[in-house]
């Protein structure tokens, strides 16, 4: 199967992506809140994840780093320009959901973007990606919600 990122360090991230995303949908689920995800590129592309506006994205290491990695630009290789994405994409999100299987942050993407437009946090470019750093507190002072997993449901 080809992959639409194949300079990522981690071949598997679309796929852990995916099983990340499916986790937080059944987690709004028991929150009372109903997600219809999108699944083909076509209608992600043109109206976002899903029809409620919600971006997911899932951050491996935040819990050992205790900062979120935010999206701000990505492509898809390295001979590619960088393009918005994350909380600057141009799509029908208005929620923005970051963690891993351990903790989950819900956000306001306006308000993301406020933070990152402050200068305030630490920036980091790889061959794919342009993110800033969120550290854990002020990432629990601005979240809407932050749900800590309890492993031993």
């Amino acid at each position: 199967m080809e992959t639409r990122y194949p300079n990522s360090k981690n071949k598997n991230s679309e796929e852990e992506g995916n099983q990340f995303q499916d986790f937080v949908v059944d987690l709004l689920f028991d929150m009372g809140i109903v997600i219809q995800n999108y699944t083909s590129r076509k209608y992600q592309y043109e109206k976002g994840e899903n029809k409620q506006g919600i971006e997911i994205k899932l951050d491996n290491w935040c819990s050992k780093s205790k900062r979120l990695s935010i999206e701000i630009a990505e492509r898809t290789c390295i001979e590619n320009s960088f393009v918005e994405s994350g909380i600057y994409r141009k799509d029908n999100s208005f929620l923005y959901i970051q963690g891993n299987f351990d903790i989950v942050f819900i956000f306001q993407k306006s308000l993301l973007q406020l933070l990152h437009k402050s200068g305030r946090y630490e920036e980091k470019e790889e061959e794919t990606i342009k993110a800033f750093y969120l550290p854990f507190t002020d990432a629990e002072k601005y979240a809407a919600k932050v749900v800590k997993i309890n492993k031993n449901r």
